[in-house]
């Protein structure tokens, strides 16, 4: 009797063997299957190995970059190699460097294998085949794909190969290129000669008459190659000339082959005709060849042929020794089981979804040049230079759909936007590439209240824009209100038929952004995803886009001629005030004493005090230095930098006792500790730091540190392997290993002392220090670090918990071994703890435990000491209830404390400061977290607790005060809303000017608009036009 496991066992074993047959004798099977390696297919195979993914590049030939070897004819490439630009961010050189292909190696670049702005094809042969051994890309050579087929058994993927096997594969990625020569037919085509078999011998065509069939940059290259020996080159294409320059589409005649055209207006033989080239015909004469073509500008209603006596006007009536034809290229579908639609230019491309997935055969990827379908004419996807970041797309969206990767992403909170904003305008080569809205930016609000650490942001690099409605489905990540940003030309600029080289191409008065003809950046405010079919709908002519929607907020910034926006008032100001005006919070930086008394008096403040200084990330300003002269024109004390620009007297740069190189050797080989801040050239925040930072630096003298200041703009690699995603930051590192963030005020006072306590303490106890120690504890602050011999993992852990307390405490020892017996055993604490000795307490605490801070600052809060906007921060992480005690130290400071109460004595000067807090009296009782205050006077130690106590339930008959919300001062502008009004670019007034308008009717004359009747605001103030004077 047969057992229902035998019968099981044989049907499993049945399906193996028609699995394994479908997938060919070998039964090789992959999951992913890469044809092709050209440029596109090596750079996905990059990240297929950085990932580890199980994968194959079937190449037909014997070698990478295959196409190279063929064309261009004659050898030299239009793609640039910009070998400087007065930059060092990486990044940024890749926006001109259109040949390499992007890899974590930054030396692997192809102007390391060619001086040339526009290299040789030998040279990138040479390029690309180091790419692939560099990184162990596995490359099969010789193995043509011959079919490509889904199995139904299987559900795989089977690729019939040229010599009969089979391979099965998950994910085929199709990145073969356009590189088929087209091929029109016409009477005649037999005399002709195409471009690949063209002679690249320019004497070959000594003393000929020439015809090229074609407009492209193959039929240019070739006429240049030659004019200067052919008795005349006289050339046709189906339609006008299309000047790349002229369009910003680099797939158009590129001006380092239009020397024909040079030659042909300045009357040198050489002519340029427009006509549809699969109407015509060739015929041969005694020898010679002639041409009967249709030319429209000529003969409109073609009402004669061209033969014959009918040549006698005809504009090509004379005979060509040569015809040749440079008519394109276009994909190869024979390797298809089933015959695909063609999307793109003139059946030049397969019909492909966004995601780079085949519209017909559903699992099918495409990958390289061949993806140009899905923005031609429009970007760059067509070429090395667009098609890599596409293909770093599309690894992503495969991680996501194959393997559940999500989205790389960073999450930052909103006071560090601006920053990371500004970074990817002034560096990001993927958007600059891919401009046009196909690849962008996106910045998801992440929200938990109207203010403070609650208000986030997740960015999302280089996401293809036309997926946004289903963003989840890519990246599984969700986003509901967001940003995007990514950079566009005005859409009337790319007009072939018009002259670009107009004045008024340009402007400085940012009133008129959105009239900048040339490339600058573009960002757009959703309050949440759309449906399928919204996008396109709705827009403003100008701002068209393939799939975004109508935004709810808009902004446009200037272009710039030197591509940077760096400028404070040109370029971030109006960027900043666009999104408080939809975050509804205020993102300018106020200086440490401002938020201080902010904090004191508000329910919630601005977001930077929340999110910097209240984490202890402050910035003190220069009002009480000797060198506060150097950056104090026009500086507002309340706020940094709003409309001046102070900080323009600070630069940010490499100082210290190390330059960038050296650095590199110290922090790898020396045993002391080095300290760096970590910058943004632009930022006002990071000029502030620095100036602190190498202030303290000189005071430092004979201390044993190195210090360095980073600009990461220009060092953005570094910063990057390092990790550092906000800025500014000063980290600590040994031996090369980061050990501790500073995490106090950047000022430089306390950056002085955190370096200093962090470089010359803790101090080792040897054994006869013990008893030293021992006594010192009952004196004052002592913390101690008990560990076994050798425990540098504790030593590192100690410091980088306790380095920021170091300066309030004022002795801070290790003992290790011997000595860390003899204190545990007095002290009845454990060896591998810390222990914390106050004037009121003791404190032992485990090494490991993460928030040894606190726990030590609990110690040093044991009695009654002086607030300050330095170390508020540090206290308030601590404690909720604060009793704040105004003007002079009172005799309570001396008695018993409080339970889970900071008793602070703020200075009269500041406490005159704070009406809302004391308003007369001398003792305020706070409690941050319910938000609410009381003032009263009271004398002794009991009076004061029972005050407190009717405070905390309500019975006191002084008022019990709720927090009053802090309220932002926002000014927008919102060039959407300024479009919809119909207004001219030079008559712009801001939304908020318009509800002036709209309240008090149109000003009537020039006069009235500036009395004060429709507020003080700037752009109300100095009417820029005459235009707006007409109108007014």
């Amino acid at each position: 009797m047969i057992s229902r496991v035998s019968i099981t066992l044989a049907l499993l074993a049945v399906c193996v063997t028609v699995a394994v047959s479908a997938l060919g004798v070998s039964g090789e099977s992959r999951d992913y299957c890469v044809i092709g390696a050209g440029p596109g297919g090596l750079q996905l195979a990059y990240y297929l190995q950085q990932k580890g993914r199980d994968y194959v590049v079937l190449e037909a030939s014997e070698r990478v970059g295959r196409f190279f070897v063929d064309y261009p004819r004659h050898r030299m490439l239009i793609s640039i190699n910009k070998r400087f630009s007065g930059q060092s961010n990486s990044e940024y050189m890749m926006r001109h460097d259109w040949n390499s292909l992007l890899s974590d190696d930054a030396s692997h670049l192809m102007r390391n294998y060619s001086t040339e702005y526009f290299p040789q094809t030998d040279s990138y042969l040479d390029y690309l085949e180091d790419y692939q051994t560099k990184f162990n890309i596995n490359v099969r050579f010789n193995s043509r794909v011959d079919k490509l087929q889904r199995n139904d058994v299987t559900g795989m993927f089977q690729l019939r190969m040229e010599n009969g096997s089979v391979i099965g594969c998950r994910t085929p990625v199709v990145a073969i290129g356009v590189s088929v020569p087209n091929h029109v037919d016409f009477p005649g085509v037999e005399y002709t000669t195409p471009y690949s078999d063209i002679s690249v011998n320019p004497t070959d065509y000594d003393g000929k008459s020439v015809l090229i069939l074609g407009f492209g940059n193959s039929a240019f290259e070739t006429a240049d190659a030659i004019y200067g020996h052919a008795n005349s080159v006289r050339m046709l294409g189906r339609t006008r000339v299309k000047l790349a320059w002229n369009t910003h589409y680099v797939g158009d005649l590129r001006a380092v082959n239009n020397g024909m055209l040079d030659a042909y207006q300045l009357k040198s033989l050489d002519t340029v005709l427009e006509a549809p080239v699969q109407n015509m015909t060739i015929y041969k004469e005694d020898d010679k060849l002639y041409i009967d073509a249709w030319i429209p500008a000529l003969d409109a209603n073609r009402t004669h042929t061209h033969r014959g006596r009918d040549r006698d006007s005809f504009a090509y009536r004379q005979p060509f020794d040569n015809i040749i034809t440079c008519l394109g290229f276009h994909f190869d579908s024979e390797i298809f089981d089933q015959s695909l639609r063609s999307g793109g230019c003139h059946g030049k491309y397969p019909l492909q979804r966004h995601s780079y997935e085949s519209a017909d055969i559903p699992g099918v990827f495409f990958a390289g040049g061949v993806t140009h379908m899905l923005d031609h004419k429009k970007s760059s996807g067509g070429f090395i230079h667009g098609f890599r970041y596409t293909a770093r797309v599309l690894s992503r969206l495969l991680d996501y759909r194959n393997h559940g990767d999500v989205w790389p992403s960073k999450l930052l909170p909103f006071s560090q936007v601006l920053n990371t904003l500004f970074k990817r305008i002034n560096e990001a080569s993927g958007l600059y590439q891919m401009f046009g809205g196909y690849l962008g930016d996106v910045i998801a609000v992440r929200r938990g209240g109207n203010h403070g650490d609650e208000l986030m942001y997740e960015y999302y690099e280089e996401f293809p824009l036309c997926l946004m409605q289903n963003f989840s489905q890519y990246t599984g990540h969700d986003v509901d209100e967001f940003f995007v940003f990514h950079f566009r030309f005005h859409e009337n600029s790319s007009d072939p038929t018009k002259d670009l080289f107009t004045f008024d191409r340009v402007t400085d008065d940012l009133r008129d952004s959105h009239h900048v003809t040339f490339l600058h950046p573009v960002i757009q405010y959703f309050k949440q995803t759309w449906q399928d079919g919204v996008a396109g709908v709705d827009w403003p002519k100008f701002q068209k886009q393939p799939c975004l929607p109508r935004p709810d907020a808009l902004h446009i910034i200037t272009g710039d001629a030197y591509t940077l926006w760096d400028s404070y008032r040109g370029h971030h100001l109006l960027t900043r005030r666009f999104m408080e005006n939809i975050l509804g919070s205020e993102l300018s930086n106020h200086f440490a004493d401002e938020c201080f008394k902010l904090s004191l008096e508000n329910g919630d403040v601005p977001v930077t005090c929340s999110q910097q200084y209240l984490h202890g990330n402050g910035y003190q300003d220069f009002e009480n230095s000797p060198t506060f002269e150097e950056i104090n024109d026009g500086f507002c004390p309340e706020e940094m930098i709003d409309d001046a620009v102070a900080a323009s007297a600070i630069d940010l740069i490499f100082r210290g006792t190390h330059t960038p190189d050296t650095f590199r050797v110290a922090m790898e080989t020396s045993p002391l500790p080095q300290f760096v801040l970590f910058g943004l050239v632009w930022d006002v925040k990071s000029k502030l730091a620095a100036k602190h930072f190498t202030d303290a630096a000189q005071m430092l003298h004979d201390v044993p540190v190195g210090t360095m200041v980073i600009n990461c703009y220009d060092f953005d690699l570094f910063c990057r392997d390092l990790g550092v995603e906000a800025f500014p930051v000063v980290k600590v590192f040994r031996a090369a290993v980061e050990e501790a963030t500073y995490p106090g005020l950047f000022d430089t006072g306390a950056l002085y002392r955190y370096i200093q306590s962090y470089a010359e303490r803790p101090v080792m106890i040897s054994e006869e220090m013990v008893p030293e120690v021992l006594a010192e504890m009952k004196e004052t602050n002592v913390v101690i670090g008990l560990f076994e011999q050798d425990d540098e993992e504790g030593h590192v852990t100690f410091r980088r918990e306790l380095g920021v307390i170091f300066q309030y405490v004022k002795s801070v020892y290790i003992a290790q071994g011997r000595a860390a017996d003899l204190i545990s055993r007095a002290v009845d604490a454990e060896v591998s703890s810390v222990l914390v000795q106050g004037p009121q307490q003791r404190h032992v605490i485990n090494i490991t435990d993460p928030a040894l801070g606190h726990v030590v600052a609990r110690a040093v809060l044991s009695q009654c000491l002086e607030l300050t906007a330095e170390n508020f921060p540090l206290y308030r992480s601590v404690h909720s209830k604060f009793l704040l005690v105004a003007g002079t130290k009172m005799s309570m400071c001396t008695s018993p404390p409080l339970e889970g109460v900071v008793i602070g004595h703020i200075a009269g000067a500041l406490a005159a400061d704070l009406p809302t807090i004391f308003a007369g009296n001398k003792l305020s009782y706070v409690d941050f977290e319910q938000g609410t205050y009381c003032k009263f006077d009271a004398d002794g130690f009991n009076a004061i607790v029972s005050n407190i106590a009717q405070c905390e339930n309500g019975t006191t008959r002084q008022d019990t005060m709720t927090m009053k919300p802090w309220q932002p001062s926002i000014r927008s502008y919102d060039y959407l809303a300024f479009i919809d009004e119909g207004r001219a670019a030079n008559q712009f007034f801001t939304r908020e000017d318009m509800a002036e308008f709209t309240k008090n009717g149109l000003p009537r004359n020039i006069a009235e608009l500036s009395s004060g009747k429709y507020g003080s605001r700037e752009s109300m103030s100095v009417p820029q036009s005459s235009a707006i004077r007409d109108e007014l």
